[in-house]
């Protein structure tokens, strides 16, 4: 078999449509629990983690964040570097709604020798999303802050 552009587009539809079938299946299945099928179950488990892929294709929003104050976030930088940083506070960005979802500031305690990058930031419950977190403050009282400002 020749693999052209058509059979590459055609198969990964077909990936996404049983995909989405799968996620929707799953999704009945934690809904009614005694009605859900023998057939949904299996689907649901054969596309296994792609299905838990398509519920975190969200962004992340500032409700997401603000029951994890004080806790730690895990933070992967894009050259395998992980450790943790501790969400410190949530704040409004300058000129935005107060407490909006899409425009906020995220300030972690972080070590004096934190870097500036794009960091990968995790919590269970929260999606997974990419942030420019910027060192601000003296060596000492070190944060990192990461602006969202989704207009």
């Amino acid at each position: 078999m020749q693999l052209t552009r058509r059979t590459a587009v055609v198969s990964a539809g077909a990936v996404a449509l049983a995909a989405v079938g799968a996620a929707a299946a799953a999704s009945a299945a934690q809904a009614a629990p005694a009605a859900a099928s023998s057939t949904a179950k299996t689907a649901a488990t054969a596309v296994g983690t792609h299905a838990a892929a398509l519920v975190e294709l969200r962004a992340a929003v500032r409700s997401d964040f603000a029951p994890l104050v004080g806790q730690a976030i895990t933070a992967s930088a894009p050259d395998g570097v992980t450790g943790s940083l501790v969400l410190d506070a949530i704040a409004d960005v300058a000129g935005a709604t107060a407490g909006d979802e899409n425009r906020f500031t995220l300030l972690f305690h972080a070590p004096d020798d934190f870097a500036e990058g794009i960091w990968q930031l995790g919590h269970y419950g929260v999606p997974t999303s990419d942030f420019l977190l910027t060192p601000i403050g003296p060596a000492g009282d070190r944060r990192a802050q990461a602006l969202v400002n989704r207009i």
